[in-house]
């Protein structure tokens, strides 16, 4: 069986564990960018609103862009009959581009004092009325025909209020989590190959007592009868089951019993073992040849009982 026959399971055990993990989390995290670069999540650095109208003529759905510079023009966005947001505005190259932007993105310090970040996340909608409210206050504010101002303000309104700021958040925090938790476990499978001694599932045999050193000897040196799915050894009884061992020591033992039952491949075959300390085990065996030489083996060529 090799020569660490125990070590060898319990990694082939964390294999089966951690590598599937390992493969979906680093496929979340795939699929994560994925969503991230399409149109809908994606968002893209713009220079200013210029560029910003014709990235979403382009299609796109979402950019950062600097507002410095930027003014309030008296218009309150309202829903359920609350104030959400101040639509704001800014003049460039002869067109009035507007800003929806919520109350947690400015501090209002004076009547006309407004701090305002350096740079802001928005996501666009058309709103012609916003646009034609602004012109006609502008050309009443000047004086002039509302037909003067007509085409002024850009009805692509730079929305800061509705920008699905927390939905791109949690991809992209989805995104750096799943990828550094699957390439960690990907790595430590790789560490666990090297150094058997970091495996963590030997904790669990290290509070029973077991020594892993000894577990090795007692599967390479005594071993008395081993199928795959279950072992003998001279003072050991273990089923080799995933992900874990189960071990039962042969000096302790105080009952043995066989039974079978049918399948619809046929029939399967058990051996029973219980100790003083109330605890039970019980081996899956491929054949009725295996369960009386297991038998045999464990009690001595004793006539056993078989329960169906």
């Amino acid at each position: 069986m090799g020569k660490r026959p125990f070590q060898r399971i319990l990694l082939r055990n964390l294999v089966l564990i951690t590598l599937p993990l390992s493969f979906f989390l680093l496929a979340l995290a795939l699929l994560a960018g994925v969503l991230l670069g399409h149109p809908g999540w994606r968002v893209i650095s713009a220079d200013g609103a210029e560029q910003a109208v014709n990235l979403y003529q382009q299609g796109e759905k979402n950019v950062s862009l600097p507002c410095g510079g930027l003014v309030p023009s008296g218009m309150v966005y309202e829903a359920d009959g609350k104030e959400k947001g101040v639509y704001f505005y800014e003049l460039k190259n002869r067109t009035v581009y507007l800003y929806l932007l919520p109350d947690s993105l400015y501090e209002h310090t004076a009547a006309e004092d407004y701090r305002l970040p350096e740079s802001i996340h928005v996501t666009f909608r058309e709103d012609a009325s916003a646009a034609s409210l602004l012109e006609s206050d502008y050309a009443e504010n000047l004086g002039v025909p509302a037909s003067a101002t007509e085409g002024l303000v850009s009805p692509v309104v730079f929305d800061a209020l509705h920008y699905p700021g927390r939905e791109i958040g949690l991809l992209r925090f989805l995104k750096t989590t799943a990828q550094i938790a699957g390439s960690a476990l990907f790595v430590y499978l790789i560490l666990v190959i090297v150094f058997p001694g970091l495996n963590i599932l030997n904790l669990r045999y290290r509070r029973m007592g077991y020594a892993l050193d000894s577990l090795d000897r007692e599967l390479r040196d005594d071993l008395d009868f081993y199928n795959g799915r279950a072992a003998v050894t001279g003072s050991l009884i273990l089923r080799i089951s995933f992900p874990k061992i189960w071990i039962m020591r042969r000096d302790e033992l105080r009952e043995v019993t066989t039974k079978s039952r049918k399948k619809n491949s046929g029939r399967v075959y058990f051996c029973g073992f219980s100790d003083g300390n109330g605890h039970s085990l019980s081996l899956p065996l491929r054949n009725k040849e295996e369960q009386s030489l297991l038998m045999e083996l464990v009690t001595g060529p004793e006539e056993e009982e078989e329960s169906e």
